[in-house]
């Protein structure tokens, strides 16, 4: 098996395990995984920070994010062809769902210049505990990370998205810190 097919049987493998985790212990692992962030240095001295808005199968983030952007400068992605653009999340009321998933995404806010960003907090499908991630396949992490040279890379995740080892790319950047929910 190759690569690319190691990672989509990884993939499938992680979906299946999330599906058993129920919406309770979802919010528990959240909560386990954002103290401990919180608590983190780079987190505490950071100014700007990219985060995400979750999708159903991601660690929520809605709490953390709506918690932190009286405080702090915090980012959403949005998708922009093949790229992420950064915008400024001022609170749930600036996000919008937009077609065809019905994502949310900030609407009327300040776009940001990735080279702002001290701290981004990664999602993905799996990772291991090396730092290296998968993500949902199409590269946008991998393409934006060169453009935020100064930015520490924390994922977050179910306890369940963790796995020995992760196969690499050479285009693969890894986290510097990956935070799971079972710590």
């Amino acid at each position: 098996m190759n690569i690319v097919e190691e990672k989509k049987a990884l993939r499938k493998e992680i979906k299946e395990r999330k599906k058993s985790i129920s919406q309770e212990n979802k919010a528990q692992q959240a909560s386990v995984v954002f103290n401990t962030l919180e608590s983190l240095p780079s987190f505490r001295q950071s100014q700007t920070v990219l985060g995400y808005w979750a999708l159903p199968d991601e660690l929520p983030t809605a709490e953390f994010m709506t918690a932190w952007c009286s405080r702090k400068r915090m980012l959403l992605p949005v998708v922009v062809g093949d790229e992420l653009e950064l915008f400024e999340y001022t609170g749930i009321s600036c996000l919008v769902p937009q077609p065809p998933f019905g994502i949310l995404e900030p609407r009327g806010t300040a776009r940001v210049a990735p080279e702002t960003v001290d701290l981004v907090i990664v999602p993905g499908v799996v990772f291991d505990y090396m730092g290296n991630r998968i993500g949902r396949g199409r590269g946008y992490y991998d393409r934006l990370f060169p453009k935020m040279p100064n930015a520490e890379r924390i994922g977050v995740c179910f306890g369940e998205q963790m796995v020995d080892i992760v196969p690499c790319e050479k285009h693969d950047l890894p986290m510097d810190i990956v935070l799971p929910g079972w710590l």
